[in-house]
């Protein structure tokens, strides 16, 4: 779906290069919306689930779903892995809107871009 829809959009910039550009845009735009609001409630969840993790002082937390049957730490080890859990879970947040951020900037600039 997403190829032929990039195919129409390079038809159209032969005809009208600035309609192009605003349909690139805003699918840029949507994307950069679903893409890194995805990425960063996932590292939301991470990171509140490590939080939780480090109350219970057991690594992975009760009630977390998982691959398989996961090994249980309790006490320091587990407290250790809980807070690297939250600090990659908060970077990840970040990173995600920093990516939005960006990719929304972009399509900024190519709606501003006049054809030549």
């Amino acid at each position: 779906v997403v190829a032929a829809r990039l195919a129409a959009i390079q038809a159209l910039a032969n005809d009208d290069v600035l309609r192009a550009r605003a349909e690139l845009a805003g699918l840029l735009r949507v994307g950069s919306v679903l893409l890194f609001g995805l990425t960063g409630a996932v590292g939301a969840s991470i990171a509140l689930s490590s939080r939780r993790a480090v109350a219970e002082q057991r690594f992975p937390p009760s009630g977390v779903w998982s691959w398989g049957a996961p090994h249980v730490r309790t006490g320091p080890t587990a407290v250790r892995m809980a807070r690297v859990g939250t600090a990659l879970g908060v970077l990840l947040v970040l990173l995600s809107a920093l990516a939005g951020g960006l990719t929304w900037h972009v399509a900024a600039v190519l709606l501003a871009c006049r054809a030549a």
